[in-house]
Formats: C-alpha cells, sequence, structure tokens
C-alpha cells in the first residue's frame, strides 16, 4: 500500500525514520541451529568427531601471534 507522511523539516539522507504498521507480517527465519552437532557422538562420514570452530585466542595460541595492540588505546596515567 500507500501512505502519506508529514515531517516538521525537510528529510534528510542521513535521518532516521520509522513507519509504525499495524499489518501483520510473517519473519524469515535466517538462524536454524543444528543441536545433533554439538553432542559430539559419533563420527561423520570421514569417521572424525565434529569439532566446533577455533576461538581467536585458541589461533593465535597456535600460531604464537601476539595479542596486537593499539598505542592510542593504552592507559596514560
Amino acid at each position: 500500500g500507500t501512505f502519506r507522511a508529514t515531517f516538521e523539516d525537510q528529510i534528510l539522507m542521513s535521518d532516521i525514520v520509522s513507519c509504525r504498521l499495524w499489518v501483520p507480517i510473517t519473519v524469515k527465519e535466517f538462524y536454524n541451529p543444528v543441536n545433533t552437532l554439538l553432542d559430539n557422538v559419533g563420527d561423520d562420514k570421514e569417521g572424525t568427531p565434529w569439532q566446533g570452530m577455533r576461538t581467536v585466542a585458541e589461533i593465535r595460541r597456535d600460531q604464537q601471534l601476539a595479542i596486537p595492540v593499539n598505542k592510542d588505546s593504552l592507559y596514560k596515567p
């Protein structure tokens, strides 16, 4: 449908406009968790159990990388 809106001043591209709609909508599902893989029970086709992604800390520890430090963010007394 269409609607008509009035504003106090000229609207700019940087302005945020929200329009409250009283129409039922359906929300698309973007996330579908797979709980069976989180049990770590059983093996996949290659015979290896499921393993989650490594964290950044684990990758840095394995590759012996230092934590990056921004000199502008350090505490200055």
